[in-house]
């Protein structure tokens, strides 16, 4: 376990509701910038019907390194509140049923 983890079992402390959407968003906003690039050349290779080798130099060429995150923005808008929402919802629901059993 991790130092964090056991200092809050420990003080008994439930996690706040900002904490958790913070977390999620951080954590959601992590992966969609390290992911994005390589959903970007697997839509542009489907399209296409080209292969990863040849989208990924076209991309490339076309727009340099931006063109991989060509319509991050949008998926952001969207990843991150609904990531940061259900850590919230998870954590509030797996209180109250530990309370309950």
């Amino acid at each position: 376990k991790d130092k964090a983890a056991d200092y809050m079992q420990q003080a008994k402390q439930e996690t706040s509701v900002p904490v958790l959407l913070t977390c999620g968003m951080v954590s959601s906003g992590t992966a969609a910038l390290l992911t994005f690039p390589l959903n970007v050349i697997r839509t542009r290779a489907q399209a296409t019907g080209e292969s990863f080798n040849v989208v990924l130099q076209w991309l490339y060429a076309a727009g340099g390194w931006r063109a991989f995150y060509r319509g991050l923005t949008p998926t952001l808008a969207k990843v991150m509140p609904a990531t940061s929402f259900s850590y919230a919802a998870y954590e509030a629901l797996s209180n109250s049923w530990d309370k309950k059993v």
